[in-house]
């Protein structure tokens, strides 16, 4: 019997270790609960999950993408521009690499390469798909089909250019870890830090909710930053109509249209589903 009064007694500890365990886990799950709730009707910010492995690929990739600077001297770069021009003006032959006729799609000169400063090669990639992907969308922006236009214009593609560099800045798209790649471990200890919940890919960290938000939409939309530039782009026309704007106002418009942008991304970024880019805009009042 005092054999068996011992063995009791040493399971005591350990039932009352699993009782504290199993509490926890259900007050955590309740505190989860109540966050999901509260952030679904805008109270606060939901949970961040982990990224997936799709995720940590797809934003590494428009890092990467964004840091390429467009250079008139690679072959590919140029080449991308030819195609930019064969979709906007499929029957129209291009003169030459410089010309005027660059400034009917919206550049401010001659040669379109003065223009990628902001943006990068990412920014005539992003043109060139918006014009074979949404053509329609494309045309109309570019030949400023809809409402009561300003006799002095936003120049249209010069403006993608913007439209790409603001984008990169909001969802933060920016390798400002500046790492070195070597074998020792105290860099590599260093990585990790700076790339904080992503260290696995080297993704940097998400501080914002709308970048947070951006990417939970990359992982059901590989083309999510690429619609979320036409999402943009449209809502900066229609802010640009909305003010009666004329370019000296390009600013200004920029300004409150990555404001209306950044707010619907965090909206979206609050559903328990994730969101995407349909519920995105339409909560910037697009179809």
């Amino acid at each position: 019997d005092g054999d068996g009064d011992g063995d009791d007694d040493a399971s005591a500890p350990s039932t009352s270790a699993a009782k504290k365990r199993t509490t926890s886990s259900i007050l955590s799950a309740i505190a989860a609960w109540f966050q999901n709730l509260f952030a679904s009707i805008g109270l606060c910010s939901r949970r961040r999950k982990p990224l997936t492995k799709t995720q940590r690929e797809r934003l590494r990739a428009l890092i990467d993408r964004a840091a390429i600077p467009y250079d008139a001297t690679n072959v590919a770069h140029a080449e991308s521009l030819r195609d930019l021009w064969k979709v906007a003006f499929p029957m129209r032959d291009l003169p030459g690499m410089k010309c005027e006729e660059w400034k009917e799609m919206g550049w401010q000169g001659v040669d379109p390469a003065t223009d990628f400063r902001a943006g990068g090669l990412l920014s005539l990639q992003n043109l060139v798909w918006f014009a074979k992907k949404q053509n329609k969308v494309f045309k109309r922006l570019m030949r400023k089909t809809d409402g009561a236009r300003s006799d002095w214009e936003y120049p249209f593609a010069a403006c993608g250019v913007n439209v790409t560099h603001a984008l990169v800045e909001l969802l933060q798209l920016r390798d400002d870890t500046k790492k070195t790649k070597t074998s020792s471990s105290s860099n590599a200890e260093e990585e990790e830090d700076a790339a904080g919940d992503d260290a696995s890919s080297s993704v940097p960290k998400r501080t914002t909710a709308a970048a947070a938000a951006f990417a939970e939409l990359l992982a059901t939309d590989p083309d999510a930053f690429e619609n979320m530039y036409v999402t943009f782009f449209e809502t900066l026309d229609a802010e640009w109509l909305s003010q009666e704007a004329t370019y000296m106002e390009f600013n200004v418009v920029m300004k409150a249209t990555t404001k209306k942008v950044k707010a619907a991304l965090e909206k979206v970024g609050r559903r328990r589903d994730g969101g995407s880019v349909a519920r995105v805009r339409q909560k910037l009042g697009l179809q």
